[in-house]
């Protein structure tokens, strides 16, 4: 698995690679725990099957072997008795995880996905007016969104108007949004070979 980028800040660690592994040579490089192995076992899809590995292999590579992810009541990941928080999207054939001391929230995707179905089901017209003009705009409000509902931790959040992106700053690479009209998140984004990525965490 190629490491292709690393993205550190004082408060986290993102780790960016290409899965290029067959499902069995994923399976010969990581070592499960019993409850990974069940974990795995019941997911069906290929695709998401690789996927799942990947993450496993790139987690434990970073903290070590015996490093076991579990999931919360809400599905998102965590480590089981780990200090560390951790988030983790996966898209065009990469996987993305991020390591932080604090709250945290990752996404990527395809930056030059056609977004233009789904645009209107997450993206408010104040959004459109505002950054309609910044390139690739709605992959980087698609991530900034994704990021900030995986980082709030609050499930049912309308994902267009529960979420608010306020300000977008191309050239510091940084956004603003707001969550439920009162908490304001920061955001950093990059765009790295074919995708889009925005994250942030607590104490960023």
């Amino acid at each position: 698995m190629p490491l292709v980028e690393t993205i550190e800040t004082d408060a986290a660690a993102i780790l960016l690679w290409r899965i290029a592994e067959s499902e069995d040579e994923l399976l010969a490089a990581v070592r499960l725990t019993a409850g990974e192995a069940l974990c795995f076992s019941g997911l069906s899809h290929g695709r998401r099957r690789r996927e799942w590995l990947a993450a496993r292999t790139v987690i434990k590579n970073f903290l070590g072997a015996g490093t076991e992810v579990e999931y919360d009541a809400d599905g998102a990941p965590r480590l089981v008795g780990g200090r560390r928080s951790i988030s983790i999207s996966h898209a065009g054939g990469y996987v993305a995880v991020m390591f932080a001391r604090a709250r945290c929230g990752v996404d990527i995707e395809e930056a030059g996905r056609d977004f233009g179905r789904v645009a209107p089901r997450y993206i408010l017209e104040a959004e459109e007016a505002a950054f309609g003009g910044i390139d690739r705009y709605k992959a980087l409000i698609w991530c900034a969104k994704e990021a900030v509902y995986k980082y709030y931790g609050k499930p049912g959040i309308p994902f267009r108007e529960g979420i608010e992106i306020v300000a977008i700053d191309p050239a510091a690479s940084s956004m603003e949004a707001v969550a439920d009209g009162c908490e304001k998140i920061r955001l950093g984004y990059r765009f790295i070979g074919p995708l889009a990525v925005a994250y942030t965490v607590a104490s960023f």
